[in-house]
C-alpha cells in the first residue's frame, strides 16, 4: 500500500516524500528509529478511523508529538482498495 500512497502524496503536495514500512511492533519505536537514521521535516501519521484504530486508543499521536517535529495526523474515513489487475 505504501507504493500506492507515495505517488499520490507527492502529486498532492508537490514536494519530495519518503516513506517506510517497519517490522517493529510498536510504531513509536519505528518512528524513533527512522528519526535517528534520517532527517525529516515533518511526521505524517496515518491511522484507521478512531473506532477501529488501536494506535489512537493508546494515544500514539500525542506520543509522536513529543519528538519535536511538526506532526500531521490523517485519520481514514473510508477505504477504497484499488482494483486488482489481471
Amino acid at each position: 500500500m505504501l507504493s500506492l500512497a507515495l505517488p499520490l502524496l507527492v502529486s498532492a503536495s508537490g514536494v519530495s516524500i519518503e516513506g517506510s514500512v517497519s517490522i517493529r511492533h510498536d510504531p513509536m519505536d519505528a518512528i524513533e528509529e527512522a528519526l535517528l537514521a534520517n532527517h525529516y521535516d515533518e511526521i505524517i501519521l496515518s491511522t484507521l478511523h478512531h473506532t477501529a484504530s488501536h494506535w489512537l486508543h493508546v494515544d500514539l499521536p500525542r506520543r509522536v508529538a513529543t519528538l519535536g517535529r511538526p506532526l500531521t495526523t490523517v485519520e481514514a474515513t473510508s477505504i477504497n482498495w484499488p482494483s486488482a489487475q489481471t
